[in-house]
């Protein structure tokens, strides 16, 4: 199963602990932004193209949140290629009316809180 992880840089640990337990659990990770380096217009567009391709041809979509502009947009590519997608809310913000999403609380959209291995259980059984 191929996996893509959305967030901002302020969860980079969290991405990398994630992708590390789906990664041994046999699964792989499209794409590795955690790694990139944006300093700079061109970097980002490059950035870009390879983080869309990577929402568009993965089979799970997971979403750390609270997330950054660019997670948030591909949260709705991820929607619109009706990939199967999960948030791991790590606060409680995202039940909160002022300060979620419309887009967080639709059917298709599967909000998983608490610990890690509750969300890589949860993305290991979609690839069953």
């Amino acid at each position: 199963m191929n996996y893509y992880i959305a967030s901002s840089f302020a969860n980079i640990p969290l991405v990398r602990e994630i992708a590390a337990r789906l990664d041994q659990s046999g699964c792989q990770n499209v794409y590795d932004w955690t790694v990139n380096e944006a300093n700079t217009v061109e970097a980002l567009q490059k950035i870009g193209i390879h983080e869309k391709t990577a929402v568009m041809s993965c089979d799970v979509f997971i979403m750390i949140y609270p997330a950054g502009k660019g997670a948030n947009t591909e949260l709705g590519l991820a929607l619109a290629a009706d990939r199967k997608i999960y948030i791991y809310a790590t606060n409680h913000d995202i039940w909160n009316v002022a300060k979620t999403s419309t887009f967080y609380q639709l059917p298709e959209v599967t909000i998983v809180s608490g610990s890690i291995a509750k969300l890589t259980a949860l993305v290991l059984d979609t690839a069953k």
